[in-house]
C-alpha cells in the first residue's frame, strides 16, 4: 500500500506518488485521517483493514463490473470479524 492524497485510475498518476514501489497494491488515503484522530483522541488504538478491489491501473470500471468491490469488503470484513475475535480471546466459537 502507499499513500496518497489523489485519486487516479491510471499508471501516470501512481508513477507521481511519492515512495511507490512496483509492487504496491492499492493506495491509502482515509486512514492517515482516521489515525491522527486517534491519536487526538488520548491515542485511541486505531487498526485500518482495507479491502483492494482494483489497482488503480485503468481497469477499475472492469472490475467493478465483475464485483470486486463487494468480494474485498467482505473479505476485509471477514479479516476483522476474525482478527477482533482472536483478541477477544476467542469467546464466539461458532463462527
Amino acid at each position: 500500500m502507499v499513500e496518497g492524497q489523489v485519486i487516479t485510475a491510471g499508471q501516470q498518476g501512481l508513477d507521481r506518488l511519492p515512495g511507490r514501489g512496483d509492487d504496491a497494491a492499492g493506495i491509502e488515503m482515509e486512514g492517515a485521517g482516521v489515525s491522527i484522530a486517534g491519536h487526538l483522541n488520548q491515542s485511541l488504538p486505531v487498526l485500518i483493514v482495507r479491502g483492494i478491489s482494483d489497482r488503480a491501473d485503468g481497469t477499475k470500471g472492469t472490475t467493478d463490473r465483475r464485483g470486486t468491490r463487494e468480494t474485498a469488503a467482505r473479505h476485509a470484513a471477514a479479516f476483522a470479524f476474525a482478527l477482533v475475535g482472536d483478541l477477544d480471546g476467542g469467546a464466539d466459537e461458532t463462527r
